[in-house]
């Protein structure tokens, strides 16, 4: 039985993959649960991320031949174009992971190329967000992310155009790849070094946001963007709820045996187990305990940071 968890916008599909795969039976494993509070480089009073792709096979317990095929995986859910309800973007991945008896899938950015189709999987568990828990999402698990040297902001570029521009070996995009790739390196690749070192560039967040401003501004027509780095910045982005609408879309067009969990999941993971027609077990229920505390701490400093009620 393979398992997609999928979600269209910032949700906890990579919590429920993490959890799922505490437990042997599912697998494989490319997250890992991480405390909420932590240090970065340019501050302590931040939020953390609790659950975190992992990116790094030199570092992490996670082999180069699956990050590449969970990533290849993620590339083709953006890119591959069907005429079906179903895509196929996760049919390789399916494969390595046959080893185990209920393997996992799941992403953490992005939505299938065609806007009604929904990832090829036996069972399909859909991560809804509602307003005010995908920007949650976003900045507790990712924007806060900090940049440790120069390294650390080359490499955020170069995994920003291969995941969202890049499949089977080959740029895509109809020439907006190597227009971004030509203006991005030549315009604005030294001057957010510059900033780094200046300490005006501090976050994932920063630099992501600029990635997508000169994209959006090639679909315009326009080649010139202003880097801004403000935290007012992040909060607008905050405000978008057209993702929500089109979260709406995809969740009108699920297969008809899917199952749809909100964000309080870990209150009853006896629904999803139920789903899946699986046993609990002492690694799962000892995981959703430790998510959830780890959540409640996140969501509780998140609140207090920006005024939120999430």
């Amino acid at each position: 039985m393979n398992i997609a968890i999928y979600q269209t916008v910032n949700a906890h599909a990579p919590a429920i993959h993490w959890w799922l795969a505490n437990d042997s039976r599912f697998g494989p494993q490319i997250y890992l649960g991480k405390d909420p509070l932590r240090d970065t480089p340019t501050t302590k009073d931040v939020i953390g991320t609790i659950v975190q792709e992992m990116r790094n096979p030199s570092s992490e317990s996670i082999t180069e031949e699956l990050y590449e095929i969970h990533q290849e995986s993620l590339r083709k859910m953006e890119n591959l174009q069907t005429d079906t309800g179903v895509s196929y973007c996760t049919k390789e991945y399916f494969e390595y992971g046959k080893t185990f008896e209920y393997p996992v899938w799941s992403n953490y950015f992005g939505n299938t190329k065609n806007k009604t189709a929904s990832p090829y999987c036996d069972k399909l568990i859909f991560a809804k967000s509602k307003k005010g828990e995908d920007p949650m999402f976003y900045i507790t698990q990712y924007a806060y992310q900090g940049f440790f040297g120069v390294k650390d902001v080359k490499s955020h570029s170069e995994l920003w155009w291969k995941d969202h521009m890049f499949m089977d070996g080959n740029t895509v995009g109809y020439g907006m790849t190597e227009k971004w790739k030509e203006i991005w390196y030549a315009k604005y690749e030294d001057q957010c070094i510059q900033d780094f070192h200046d300490g005006k560039l501090k976050y994932m967040w920063q630099l992501n946001q600029s990635h997508w401003d000169l994209f959006h501004c090639l679909l315009e027509g326009k080649e010139s963007i202003i880097l801004d780095y403000s935290e007012e910045k992040l909060l607008a982005r905050c405000d978008d709820t057209q993702v929500l609408v089109n979260q709406a879309n995809r969740l009108n067009a699920l297969p008809e045996n899917s199952l749809v969990v909100e964000i309080d999941w870990y209150e009853n993971p006896n629904i999803i187990l139920d789903y899946l027609e699986v046993s609990n077990s002492p690694e799962l229920t000892s995981a959703v305990a430790l998510y959830k505390e780890r959540f409640l701490k996140v969501r509780e400093a998140y609140n207090k940071k920006f005024n939120a009620s999430v």
